[in-house]
C-alpha cells in the first residue's frame, strides 16, 4: 500500500484546561504564539503562510470582530492582513462563555485557522 502523500495540516483551535495551570499556561502559550513568523511560504523562516483566500480571510476577521464584542479577551494575534496575500496571525482567545455564537460556530465547523480558544474551569471534568 502507498503511503498517503497529500498534505496535511492539524489546529489544535481548542483547549480545556483546569482554572488553577491556566495562569501559568496562559504566558507559556503567548510566548510562545508570539515567536511564529507568518509570511511567504517560499521563505522558510516562516513557520506560517497565508490562509487559502479571501472568503477565509474575511471569516477570520469576523470571528475576531465578534470576540472583541464579547466578554472574551484575544490574548495575543486577532489581526490579519491582505495587503500582499491573506494572512492571519496566530491568535489565542481566552473564554469562559463557549455558548456565544462565534464560539459555537468555530466547535462546529472544522475550518483549519491560525486561531485556539481557551476556557478554563474548575469544573472541567465531571466525576461519575
Amino acid at each position: 500500500m502507498e503511503a498517503d502523500r497529500r498534505p496535511a495540516c492539524y489546529a489544535a483551535s481548542r483547549i480545556f484546561i483546569r482554572a488553577f495551570l491556566w495562569p501559568s499556561l496562559k504566558t507559556v502559550l503567548c510566548d510562545e504564539i508570539a515567536t511564529i513568523k507568518v509570511g511567504e511560504v517560499a521563505d522558510f523562516g516562516n513557520f506560517m503562510g497565508a490562509v487559502i483566500d479571501e472568503r477565509a480571510w474575511r471569516k477570520h476577521m469576523r470571528i475576531f470582530e465578534e470576540v472583541k464584542s464579547s466578554n472574551a479577551k484575544i490574548l495575543t494575534g486577532g489581526r490579519g492582513d491582505d495587503k500582499t496575500g491573506y494572512f492571519v496571525a496566530p491568535t489565542l482567545i481566552e473564554t469562559d462563555d463557549l455558548d456565544r455564537e462565534c464560539f459555537v460556530r468555530s466547535f462546529s465547523d472544522q475550518s483549519w485557522r491560525p486561531t485556539s480558544i481557551a476556557t478554563a474551569s474548575l469544573n472541567l471534568f465531571w466525576r461519575r
